[in-house]
């Protein structure tokens, strides 16, 4: 039987692979060699969602705890811990297109949008009923979210006011946009 993976996220470059394991730590993969781990990222929560920076030298680790690291892609050493907003497991990870801010979906109902540098948190949006997946649009002015109370939700990056949402006419898990 195979080892069952919470999330996986290539580096922007196609090199390698993040897989969080579910367990306390992710594993980083040669995209040409994957049977044997390049790096062993321990961590001290349940691993629920990886993503690699859009420069790739960062890597995004949330856990079942609620908190979010960023560990440094070449010395493999946590660079920041943001605790957790008290709003239960890290659903889902998304990096801004331009690496300044990354978005935190939480299961227990908000999209944290942190300052990537600082760990700030400038905007919220939310409250939203158990996100799934989160994803900035190309041109990092707009959140898209998942959730169990509607398939899609638009939200300002900068304002964090509401542009939209749809019904929820099936449950959704995963979202991605067109660039």
């Amino acid at each position: 039987m195979f080892p069952r993976f919470a999330a996986v996220s290539w580096l922007p470059d196609g090199s390698r692979i993040a897989v969080a394991r579910g367990e306390s730590a992710v594993d980083v993969y040669d995209a040409a060699a994957l049977g044997v781990a390049r790096h062993h990222v321990p961590m001290t929560g349940q691993t629920t969602d990886v993503a690699w920076s859009p420069v790739g030298d960062l890597l995004a680790i949330g856990d079942r705890g609620g908190d979010v690291v960023i560990a440094s892609s070449t010395t493999w050493q946590v660079v920041r811990t943001v605790a957790s907003p008290s709003l239960r497991d890290v659903a889902s990870l998304s990096w801004s297109p331009d690496g300044r801010r990354l978005a935190a979906g939480y299961s227990g109902g908000a999209v944290v949008l942190y300052d990537s540098t600082t760990g700030a948190v400038p905007r919220t949006l939310g409250p939203l009923r158990q996100v799934n997946a989160v994803v900035w649009s190309p041109n990092g002015q707009v959140v898209a979210v998942t959730s169990l109370a509607f398939a899609v939700a638009l939200g300002s990056s900068a304002s964090g006011v509401p542009l939209g949402r749809s019904h929820p006419r099936c449950r959704l898990t995963c979202l991605g946009l067109s660039p």
